[in-house]
């Protein structure tokens, strides 16, 4: 009996990678780029099983990173522009 072989999943792996790279660029539009990091996070969870382990781990630390920093924009940055503070040429006399 012959066991058949597991489809080489290291795309996924890649994925990740690629995803936590553009979750990091991503950071500056909080809805938008909500995505990305967490499909990076998710899929480097996923990809760890693979060939390409070291490109799922990556891929998950750059995940977590872009959500931390999309998080800390989302708390301290976004409020500063919807309430006026520092854009725009300010109060005139």
């Amino acid at each position: 009996m012959t066991a058949t072989p597991k489809p080489d999943r290291a795309w996924i792996a890649v994925l990740s990678l690629v995803l936590g790279l553009l979750g990091l660029c991503a950071w500056l539009v909080p809805l938008c780029g909500f995505p990305l990091p967490v499909a990076a996070v998710a899929l480097g969870l996923v990809g760890r099983g693979t060939a390409r382990r070291g490109l799922a781990i990556a891929g998950l630390i750059l995940g977590a990173l872009g959500l931390i920093v999309l998080v800390g924009n989302a708390v301290f940055i976004s409020p500063l522009g919807i309430f006026g503070f520092g854009f725009g040429p300010g109060p005139r006399p």
